[in-house]
């Protein structure tokens, strides 16, 4: 009778083992599809309006295809299309590219609250819309790369903005 209790004790704790052992693959199978499936298919829905509003709050007239993540802490942006309007002799400035990153404060998002930082930008292209006074109607900005971050409102902080025009490479940082 004395070993029957010890018998009965162990056979329980591996029972209880095996079935966390089972639980623990499951959850890591579901975080591992939940993640491939953010990876391919892109973002919610909510979490790409909160973002697009973010990002049009700070006076740029933004569009984009799809919102994915891309490893485990990247949100990509898909075919992005950025327009500044300018002013009465200031010119419209239009950025397309097929793909670019935004930036995000991750210590936010631990506190349930989605805040964008900024957006780097890849492989775009600048097209500059000139006055009708020119021989040239367009500029042409190829090759584009670099980061815009966002601090005050109306106020884009521009680092390392680098791109080609007419074979000759420039590069950019302003406020």
């Amino acid at each position: 009778m004395g070993e029957e209790k010890p018998k009965r004790f162990w056979r329980t704790c591996r029972i209880t083992f095996r079935y966390f052992r089972l639980l623990s693959w499951l959850l890591l199978l579901l975080v591992v599809a939940a993640l491939y499936h953010l990876n391919t298919s892109g973002v919610p829905n909510f979490i790409k309006k909160q973002a697009l509003a973010q990002l049009r709050s700070t006076g740029l007239d933004i569009q984009f295809g799809n919102l994915r993540l891309d490893g485990i802490s990247r949100l990509v942006v898909e075919r992005l299309t950025l327009r500044m309007e300018g002013s009465s002799n200031a010119p419209t400035l239009l950025f397309n590219a097929q793909e670019g990153e935004v930036q995000f404060k991750p210590a936010e998002l631990r506190k349930g609250t989605f805040l964008v930082q900024g957006l780097r930008l890849e492989d775009g292209r600048i097209t500059v819309a000139l006055p009708e006074t020119n021989e040239v109607s367009r500029l042409t900005i190829r090759d584009v790369q670099g980061e815009l971050f966002f601090g005050k409102p109306d106020r884009i902080l521009v680092q390392n903005l680098q791109g080609i025009v007419f074979g000759v490479a420039l590069r950019v940082d302003a406020a």
